[in-house]
């Protein structure tokens, strides 16, 4: 059976009109599409369903955490640090007023040197049971001071782990290491002196 003839228009036969393409609608600029409401930041993508008009997945996503990164100041950069570890007398980097040897440290030893005054003392942080003076690591770290010293004064492993847990502290931080965590009752039963000589 024949389909039914198309119905006419004013007078004309629509098979013999030739079809017209509608123009697009120019594509808005970046700036203009955040600017706008989530409908009007609606992307074309060809090869959608429904026309192509989708909102980009960005646009439903959570917003993401701001960067915090710190920029730091001319010669401090993890390779500026690393040359410095290389090139650097002990005393630089451990502290002129820390005894040779390593030094047993309590967490009430530990607590003295906190967060740091003016001038700047020495500022020490224990990391997976070794102890470490950072004083000189400050300026260098790149989250900035203040992150840093979150953890100045006391056992920053927790915090450092959840930072950033593939970072070799001991690659970073030997030089500066000065001494061992112990526990005030594991300092009191001991008897030695400054170094840990007579401890196995």
């Amino acid at each position: 059976m024949a389909p039914p003839p198309l119905p006419q228009i004013r007078g004309r036969n629509p098979r013999s009109q030739p079809s017209v393409i509608a123009p697009s609608a120019p594509r808005p600029s970046p700036a203009a599409m955040a600017r706008g409401t989530a409908s009007q930041r609606a992307t074309f993508l060809p090869g959608t369903a429904g026309g192509g008009l989708v909102v980009p997945p960005t646009h439903n996503a959570p917003p993401t955490k701001p960067n915090r990164k710190v920029i730091l100041e001319p010669g401090h950069s993890p390779l500026d640090w690393a040359r410095l570890c290389r090139t650097a007398p002990s005393e630089v980097l451990r502290g002129p007023d820390v005894a040779p040897g390593l030094l047993r440290v309590t967490p009430s030893m530990l607590e003295k040197y906190g967060r740091p005054r003016k001038p700047r003392k020495m500022v020490w942080m224990a990391l997976e049971g070794k102890v470490y003076n950072i004083t000189a690591y400050i300026p260098f770290h790149p989250g900035g001071e203040g992150e840093l010293l979150r953890a100045a004064g006391k056992d920053g492993t927790s915090l450092f782990m959840k930072t950033h847990s593939w970072v070799n502290v001991e690659g970073m931080l030997g030089g500066c290491l000065i001494g061992i965590l112990v526990s005030e009752e594991e300092e009191a039963s001991v008897k030695v002196g400054p170094g840990l000589e007579d401890v196995d």
